[in-house]
Order: C-alpha cells, then sequence, then structure tokens
C-alpha cells in the first residue's frame, strides 16, 4: 500500500512522460508506519506520505525524521 502510495504522489506530482526515480522507504521509517494504529486508515497515511515526501525533498529516500512525530 504504502509503494503504490508514494507512486501516486509521485505521478501528481510529475510530468507526463518524466522518467523518475522511485521513492525509497528506510527500514526505521517502515518500522514507524507499521507501528501506528492509523485512526485514521489510508487518508492518514496518505498525509503523512505526502509531508514525508515534501520534507524530505529533493531527497527520494524517506526516512523517520521525515514522518510527523505521533
Amino acid at each position: 500500500v504504502v509503494r503504490q502510495m508514494l507512486a501516486d504522489i509521485d505521478a501528481a506530482h510529475g510530468r507526463a512522460g518524466e522518467k523518475r526515480e522511485r521513492y525509497e522507504v528506510s527500514r526505521e521509517a517502515m518500522k514507524k508506519l507499521r507501528s501506528h494504529d492509523w485512526p485514521g486508515n489510508l487518508r492518514e497515511l496518505l498525509g503523512w506520505l505526502e509531508r514525508a515526501v515534501a520534507s524530505a525533498a529533493p531527497d527520494r529516500v524517506l526516512r523517520e525524521v521525515h514522518l510527523p512525530a505521533e
């Protein structure tokens, strides 16, 4: 689910036909994502990922520091 959401975020912000590297999620960041209860479900996850992408730019690797502190 996370990888698909990141691909969708990338597609929404990219240019048509533009070849870009994929986003990657560090092991620590993925561990944090998996440990969260997700009371807001997929909408909350999408919000977290959108903020992480903005925070990490121009880096394409999302790290724990890019995720909300919650």
